[in-house]
């Protein structure tokens, strides 16, 4: 247990770095920390006491700091990594420092390529509902709680398990949920066959109890090489593992489905749309289910899920057209946005202005993010956000636009051309939707006048 120690971050305000440093102030720490841009998340914690400053400098840091924790986003000649390591003070990454917090062998982990931020929001909004007084460090903002860390008195602990660089294996917990395995971040593996593998260990070896979505194509490639005994594993193919669940309908902003485990059969009856975010929601309720909580407090608690903020986000719904937000930035979770939304609205129009993010991803990924869009009636493409990436030669937006396969679409040279592009939508019932992990869903939430990121 981290307790009254001292404590500075770079990169204080991304969405994970936040969440730990916010749960560490409630366990007794003094937090100091720097980013290039402040935003709701430096104020929030400026507002619980931790000293924040903008942009990095040597002087940021103090002689009597602790620790100093940074991400990946972070290079090693940044000025206060390089005066950390002059003055000898122990440096965390993210993942190491969030290990620190959480108890051996107690809580539970999500991970996944997909899905584990929309998981693990579900999962501790529900548990903070049930009143079990849960903790949790998650890459998104819980809006039942309207904070992405908090801090708890149960053994309730929801985590994130990053998979991008291999992180994920500093964590042991009592129980992991993995939500899927696909190829993103193949840059730091050499291959998908070190993914797989680093994959493997952790199911294996790193958490007492898994929860495997078995529905997953990467999940089944591997399943021979899992040897752990306390799996369970769910699927929508009935008979055939642990828990079967069967999703009966899904309009217009209810679902309903069922699921099928330990000879029991259980009904819910919710406003999460979206095939993989059922998908996502079962893998919580199975957690709940196994730490003893029943199925009518489940039943009332699932009716209405608040939800993520920049996951299936509706920042305006009228009668006259819905403005829904999604963090999706890979060609699978675009995807799943899209055939979700053409699935609970079905005779709806769906426009869609997409951000590319990062320039690695999309070049990895063009072939996929030239058909992914195929389901929009009308497709808008933005510039590449950068995320701190150098620029890569030949991969741009102007190209990609060209290879996208969508008839109706059309090319936006800046964030600030979408505002005039969106009045003539906002009528007959129209969906619109903003895509990707950038800047452009600030840009949305101003427009619309929605809650800050």
């Amino acid at each position: 247990m981290i307790h009254n120690k001292k404590i500075h971050f770079i990169g204080i305000g991304g969405i994970g770095m936040s969440a730990i440093a916010k749960v560490l102030i409630k366990m007794g720490n003094t937090i100091s920390g720097s980013d290039r841009v402040l935003n709701a998340n430096t104020d929030e914690l400026k507002a619980l006491g931790a000293n924040i400053f903008e942009n990095h400098c040597e002087s940021h840091l103090g002689d009597d700091v602790d620790y100093l924790v940074y991400n990946s986003a972070i290079r090693d000649n940044n000025p206060e990594f390089i005066k950390a390591k002059k003055l000898n003070i122990e440096i965390l990454k993210r993942a190491q420092m969030l290990s620190r917090i959480i108890p051996q062998n107690k809580g539970i982990a999500v991970a996944g390529s997909h899905g584990k931020t929309t998981t693990a929001c579900y999962l501790s909004e529900l548990l903070y509902k049930l009143d079990e007084s849960p903790s949790f460090i998650v890459g998104g903002i819980v809006k039942e709680v309207k904070t992405n860390g908090h801090k708890g008195s149960s053994e309730h602990f929801v985590i994130e398990a990053d998979e991008s660089d291999a992180s994920f294996l500093f964590f042991n917990t009592l129980y992991s949920i993995v939500t899927n395995i696909d190829n993103d971040h193949l840059d730091n593996y050499g291959g998908r066959e070190k993914l797989e593998q680093t994959f493997i260990k952790y199911i294996n070896e790193n958490s007492i109890i898994t929860i495997l979505n078995m529905d997953d194509p990467g999940i089944q490639k591997i399943n021979d090489d899992i040897n752990k005994k306390n799996i369970i594993r769910y699927s929508s193919h009935k008979d055939k593992y642990d828990v079967f669940f069967e999703i009966k309908s899904m309009y217009e902003g209810v679902s309903d489905f069922s699921l099928s485990y330990k000879n029991n059969k259980y009904n819910f009856v919710t406003n999460v749309l979206g095939e993989h975010n059922i998908n996502n929601l079962i893998s919580a309720v199975i957690y709940l289910l196994e730490n003893g909580i029943c199925e009518k407090k489940i039943q009332t608690v699932i009716k209405n899920i608040t939800g993520i903020r920049r996951r299936f986000d509706k920042l305006v719904e009228t009668k006259d057209f819905l403005v829904i937000d999604d963090y999706a930035h890979h060609p699978t979770e675009i995807k799943c946005v899209i055939d979700s939304i053409k699935k609970s609205y079905p005779n709806k129009k769906l426009i869609a202005f997409f951000e590319p993010h990062r320039f690695t991803r999309t070049k990895n990924f063009w072939d996929e993010f030239s058909y992914c869009f195929e389901g929009t009636d009308n497709f808008y493409l933005l510039p590449i956000y950068d995320a701190s990436e150098d620029p890569i030669e030949g991969i741009t937006s102007k190209r990609l636009f060209e290879d996208i396969t969508n008839t109706n679409k059309e090319y936006l040279a800046s964030l600030s051309a979408i505002k005039e592009n969106l009045t003539k939508y906002e009528k007959n019932g129209n969906i619109i939707l903003s895509l990707g992990a950038g800047p452009i869903s600030k840009e949305f939430r101003t427009i619309y006048n929605a809650s800050a990121i």
